[in-house]
């Protein structure tokens, strides 16, 4: 009896709580919806599960959340991944039309962008911000890339990215492949990013067939699911469609209304705060109200979470041996410059460097896309990348407009194919005083982050320079024609700096109608586009003239407001009429009708401010204050007036639109009014 008393309170000791007898046995799945920029209270949710210790056994995201999702399963933690994020350049997912036009028709913005394909020529709807995305997702899931070398089981999370096969209409959850492509097509949002093809089918964004991919997860062996949706459950009557942004952001939510599966009795649902939040306003402060959502509400549905594996799991080790790379799609041409580019070495990988130049690879302009595919076992990995080449041909078109300027037209072509290894282009503008055709031959040498490039230019110009009275109310054209051959060569930095040097022939009939002509050298140098620190300096040394302009500017935020202070500067000596400054240059001095003031001598100082209203619309103001003068020392204490002017102004796809009014500390008023952006 005494025995059998024993052995009844052992077996009630050792026995599982009630609760857990009832939990379902099996693996639990993290399932991330959709939803733009709602999907930093992901990080909010991954917070509270980092707390708790809880370790799902499965990770299947939709659009930002395969995002996220990827990350997480890669091996980050919460905080890691919010440093990461935070850490990013500003993104703006707006799609600009034609913003993605060759570097050499830089100084020329693309309204239209045409580019040959498979099936001749076709608008160009993807961005530069397109392959921005591109790199940055290269750069960010490197590591969990290489972790995953073609599985995505081998990550520390077994993982799933979901996007829908435009020609079924199915969803699809990626496990195998490049990680980083699978991301890309899960977030590949319909008129804001191009489909991405994958094994010859097309794939875009999760969330029009599974925005919340429960049935992803239960397919994937996933008994329990722990779900963060993101809908917005909004009120019709309520919406303010105002923008084209919220208008996007309603057709989206059209697009997303999709029946859930059954949760069952050890699921847990997280419905994050959402409500107001736009798809595409990728902002700090919408960070910070999501994640803060994410955590609140994940603090509330997680303690309904019982019988949970807090045992993390290893992730695959990192290989440390480059074993070899291929383009599967490409030439042994194409191979060679995969290998330049990225400075890519057998038997060693560089996993630093080889970060740095995936998210530099939009500024090259050799391919269009490039993913890594990493194979292999052990310490050890080839590549077996996927390109999409560069497209053969361009053509391009710009327009403006400006009240004191009228309007201007630009026609380009550009062909990578009539010459091997040689670009061609040549660009004609047209304007009511001004019109160029421009020819020009160069070839790309690139070496990892550096890249050299030969370069012949020819130039023809016509134009016709106004020359103003005192009072600035009247001018009288005074017509020049100049011809204008460059043979030289550019030194790129990429994403830092560009050094230019060349010599140069000229030769021109002045308004007096005189022949001239003169040899010499040109210099230049200027840091690369998309940095907020703009600096610019370009020197002339001929026998018949000299001179050096430099101009630089910065970019501050701050929530709404913009401020943007620049400097202006320019000397010369016996400078022809068109090659003297204006100024204030093509923005012209606030009060002043542009190009009114010209000299030898220029020195502007200035300060651009925008406070935005609504959606793109800003309040405009600018201060500046400057001289223009021929002969004499630069900084000479005459001269110098003062101007402010304020007004609207508005980016939009096809460019800037800005209307403003100006004054001068002399009494002079001006109106400022352009469309598009200035060539």
């Amino acid at each position: 009896m005494r025995h059998g008393l024993r052995w009844l309170l052992l077996a009630l000791v050792s026995a599982p709580p009630a609760g857990a007898q009832q939990c379902p046995a099996g693996p639990l799945a993290l399932v991330l919806s959709g939803g733009g920029a709602k999907g930093f209270a992901h990080i909010g949710v991954l917070q509270v599960l980092d707390s708790l210790g809880i370790r799902p056994d499965l990770v299947v995201g939709t659009s930002i959340g395969a995002l996220v999702g990827a990350l997480y399963a890669g091996g980050l933690s919460a905080r890691q991944i919010d440093s990461l994020i935070v850490a990013l350049p500003p993104f703006d997912s707006r799609p600009l039309v034609g913003s993605r036009a060759p570097h050499q028709w830089e100084g020329l913005p693309p309204t239209f962008l045409w580019e040959q394909g498979s099936g001749g020529f076709a608008l160009a709807t993807g961005g530069l911000r397109e392959l921005q995305l591109n790199a940055l997702l290269n750069r960010i899931l490197l590591r969990a890339n290489l972790q995953a070398r073609g599985d995505f089981d081998r990550l520390a999370i077994p993982f799933r990215a979901v996007a829908t096969n435009l020609r079924s209409r199915e969803a699809v959850a990626f496990r195998r492949g490049d990680l980083a492509q699978a991301v890309r097509a899960s977030l590949a949002v319909p008129l804001v990013f191009s489909p991405e093809r994958i094994d010859g089918q097309l794939f875009t964004d999760g969330g029009i067939s599974a925005n919340v991919p429960i049935g992803a997860a239960r397919a994937a062996g996933a008994r329990r699911v722990i779900v963060v949706d993101l809908r917005d459950p909004v009120d019709a009557d309520s919406l303010v469609l105002s923008s084209p942004e919220a208008i996007a952001g309603r057709l989206a939510g059209f697009l997303f209304v999709q029946p859930l599966d059954s949760l069952g009795p050890g699921d847990v649902s997280i419905h994050p705060d959402v409500r107001g939040v736009a798809n595409l306003r990728f902002d700090p402060a919408t960070h910070d109200r999501m994640v803060r959502s994410g955590r609140l509400a994940a603090d509330t549905s997680l303690s309904k979470l019982s019988c949970v594996s807090r045992s993390p799991r290893a992730a695959s080790p990192l290989p440390t041996q480059l074993t070899d790379w291929t383009v599967t799609n490409g030439t042994e041409r194409d191979k060679i410059t995969m290998g330049r580019v990225l400075g890519l070495h057998r038997e060693h990988l560089h996993l630093d460097g080889l970060e740095a130049q995936l998210g530099e690879l939009f500024q090259v302009e050799v391919f269009r896309e490039l993913w890594l595919g990493p194979v292999g076992e052990g310490d050890s990995v080839a590549f077996r990348a996927q390109i999409v080449p560069a497209p053969p041909r361009v053509a391009g078109l710009g327009l403006a407009y400006d009240h004191d300027l009228g309007g201007r037209l630009w026609a380009g072509a550009l062909d990578r194919a009539l010459l091997p290894g040689i670009e061609t282009s040549a660009i004609v503008t047209l304007g009511s005083f001004r019109s160029d055709l421009t020819a020009v031959l160069l070839s790309h040498i690139g070496i990892r982050r550096m890249s050299l490039m030969p370069m012949v230019s020819v130039q023809l110009r016509s134009e016709d320079i106004r020359q103003f009275s005192s009072d600035g109310q009247d001018y009288v054209r005074r017509p020049v024609r100049q011809a204008t051959g460059q043979a030289g060569v550019e030194w790129a930095r990429i994403g830092a700096w560009r050094l230019r040097g060349a010599g140069t022939l000229v030769s021109w009939d002045s308004p007096e109608g005189q022949t001239r002509s003169t040899a010499g050298v040109v210099v230049s140098a200027r840091t690369d586009t998309g940095s907020d620190v703009r600096v610019f300096g370009e020197a002339a040394f001929t026998g018949a003239y000299h001179y050096a302009l430099v101009q630089g500017a910065t970019v501050w935020r701050t929530g709404r407001l913009v401020l943007q202070p620049g400097l202006r500067a320019g000397a010369g000596r016996r400078l022809p009429l068109q090659a003297t400054f204006e100024l204030g240059g093509s923005e012209g001095f606030p009060g002043l009708v542009v190009g009114e003031r010209r000299g030898d001598r220029e020195a502007v100082v200035s300060l651009q401010a925008a406070y935005l209203v609504r959606g793109p619309l800003a309040l405009r103001l600018l201060v500046a204050a400057g001289r223009s003068a021929s002969g004499g020392p630069l900084l000479d204490a005459s001269d110098w007036i003062g101007g402010a002017r304020a007004g609207l102004g508005a980016d939009t796809p096809l460019g800037p639109i800005v209307f403003e009014y100006g004054r001068t500390t002399t009494g002079r008023s001006a109106v400022f009014v352009r469309l598009g952006r200035w060539f």
